[in-house]
């Protein structure tokens, strides 16, 4: 029973940090102590129904965890269990990380395996739809080389090339669609400052000869050096950077982690600006998957930094890759994490309003603000919050709707905020210097 020890132990810290026992200043390294037991007994999947109320608790503290979710997901797979899917539907989206992503492909590949060739389709989407998830990482190539393996595995009239092939293409143009696929496939993944990179290179020039003339192949290998060169030199400076950051980091509320916490603090936003600089030069929708997959995996370690949210919206506000409506969806997300942030509150509704929807960002001020419109509860229950943060909410919300809206509306909901319990003398001021700002005479 000593291989038993360790769950006893994890369950026991689990329900110290649970009850407070731990001093709050203790708890990030309790936290931490409890993430490397569960990573250093991944051998074990006999023990997966002990193990699973661990890995829950400490998922649903850490739902940004990636490794941990992999572990997990391995666990279930050794054992063949049903809840694998629901752990890959709950982790994939939230976790940009290679790691997870190969773990599932490799989940994919074992149950299309047993259905044979009618499974060869969804494991062929179902890398694509990896790829154009996880495929700019630094450590993509592995996955760029097994989906082109894939596609080149099956030999030209068999059922596994029907399988591949036939669908969406006329008659006679299998072997012309599996050409360009996987041409484009090579010229996706050489632009991608990768560890591995030359290999893909030399594939692709393996390739190109193959199944093209000398001349053509010469042309086409000619056109896509220089975005292969630009990736190349980009590599150095996008590993070094990428040396600093640790994979297995959690995600801690600010200043809770230590120096350790600041480091890597520090290394994403240095990372995230290099990004943000396009070193490659790359075009503007080009630039947006590479910036949003930095902010996605900065946001794993840093989703409790509201700053960090604002800057990845933000950046969607600027120059040619303007996008209002990603803004808002980032917005969206997090208020979901951090629901009791002001700031981003704030952000949303202005945005909001600047593009013109007022009631989009009145709906905005009602998830803080339940009394805004009673007659219309919120979806979600409102967040805990000061008396401090409740009129300042208000104060907010009353600008926004004399901005946006007539004098009526303002001193409507002025009477709103009026019968708030405990609500601060900000609000009663408030109305004075908005009439005065709209109508100084």
């Amino acid at each position: 029973m000593a291989h038993r020890g360790w769950v006893q132990r994890v369950a026991d810290q689990l329900s110290a940090v649970r009850s407070h026992a731990v001093p709050e200043a203790e708890e990030p390294a309790a936290w931490q102590s409890i993430a490397q037991e569960l990573l250093a007994h991944t051998n074990q999947p006999e023990l997966l129904s002990e193990q699973r109320p661990l890995f829950e608790e400490f998922l649903s503290k850490f739902p940004s965890a990636a490794l941990h979710w992999k572990a997990y997901a391995e666990l279930a797979m050794a054992v063949n269990s049903p809840e694998v899917r629901s752990i890959f539907s709950r982790s994939l989206l939230n976790c940009p990380s290679v790691e997870l992503w190969s773990t599932y492909l490799a989940f994919i590949k074992r149950v299309n395996q047993a259905k044979g060739e009618a499974g060869m389709l969804e494991t062929r989407k179902a890398y694509e739809y990896a790829l154009d998830r996880i495929g700019l990482d630094l450590h993509s190539a592995g996955l760029w080389h097994e989906y082109i393996n894939y596609m080149q595995l099956p030999r030209p009239n068999t059922p596994a090339y029907r399988a591949l092939w036939a669908s969406g293409a006329a008659p006679g143009q299998q072997d012309s669609q599996r050409i360009m696929t996987l041409r484009q496939a090579y010229q996706r993944a050489v632009q991608v400052p990768c560890t591995g990179l030359d290999q893909v290179w030399r594939a692709y020039e393996v390739f190109e000869q193959q199944c093209s003339s000398r001349a053509l192949s010469h042309r086409v290998l000619e056109q896509q050096r220089p975005r292969y060169q630009a990736a190349r030199t980009a590599l150095g400076p996008r590993t070094r950077l990428q040396e600093a950051l640790n994979p297995a980091a959690l995600a801690f509320t600010p200043g809770a982690g230590g120096f350790e916490q600041q480091q890597q603090v520090a290394a994403w936003k240095a990372y995230l600006a290099w990004e943000c600089s396009n070193p490659q030069r790359l075009a503007g929708p080009d630039l947006a998957l590479r910036v949003n997959l930095a902010y996605d995996q900065a946001l794993m370690p840093l989703r409790l930094y509201p700053d960090v949210w604002l800057e990845h919206a933000d950046w969607h506000l600027q120059g040619e890759t303007s996008s209002p409506h990603l803004a808002l969806q980032i917005l969206k997300t997090a208020r979901q994490v951090l629901p009791s942030c002001l700031l981003l509150h704030f952000a949303a509704a202005d945005l909001q309003e600047a593009g013109g929807d007022m009631d989009a960002a009145r709906q905005v001020y009602q998830e803080l603000l339940p009394s805004l419109a009673p007659d219309e509860p919120p979806a979600t229950p409102p967040p805990q919050m000061s008396a401090e943060s409740i009129t300042c909410a208000w104060v907010q919300c009353l600008r926004c709707v004399r901005r946006a809206q007539s004098l009526k509306d303002a001193r409507q909901t002025f009477l709103k905020a009026s019968k708030v319990p405990d609500i601060g003398w900000q609000v009663w001021f408030c109305p004075p210097l908005c009439c005065h700002a709209s109508c100084p005479d």
